[in-house]
C-alpha cells in the first residue's frame, strides 16, 4: 500500500517550523530552526534554514527528503513585502 504524505510549512520571522503528516492527520515527524522569513535574512540563509527544517522532519518521520510529498500547505511570513527583500 502506498503511503500519501502531506507537509506544513510555517516559515517566521522567529522560527521556521515542518511537519509531516499522514493522510489521516497524523504527525510523523516535525523540524524546527530559526526564522527564515525573506524579509529577515537574505534569500540563501532563508532557504539553508528551511532545508535544515525539512530534512530534520523528513528524518524524524522516516521520510527520504527527496521523495515528493502528496500535498505541501505552506505559509510565509511578508512573502510580498512592501520593503526590499534582504539581500
Amino acid at each position: 500500500m502506498e503511503m500519501h504524505q502531506l507537509a506544513g510549512i510555517d516559515v517566521g520571522g522567529t522560527s521556521t517550523r515542518v511537519a509531516l503528516a499522514d493522510a489521516c492527520g497524523r504527525v510523523l515527524g516535525r523540524g524546527r530552526t530559526a526564522g527564515a522569513g525573506f524579509t529577515e535574512v537574505p534569500v540563501a540563509e532563508s532557504s539553508r534554514r528551511l532545508g535544515l527544517a525539512w530534512a530534520a522532519a523528513c528524518r524524524e518521520a522516516g521520510h527520504d527528503p527527496a521523495v515528493p510529498v502528496a500535498a505541501l500547505f505552506a505559509g510565509f511570513l511578508l512573502l510580498l513585502p512592501s520593503a526590499p527583500l534582504a539581500a
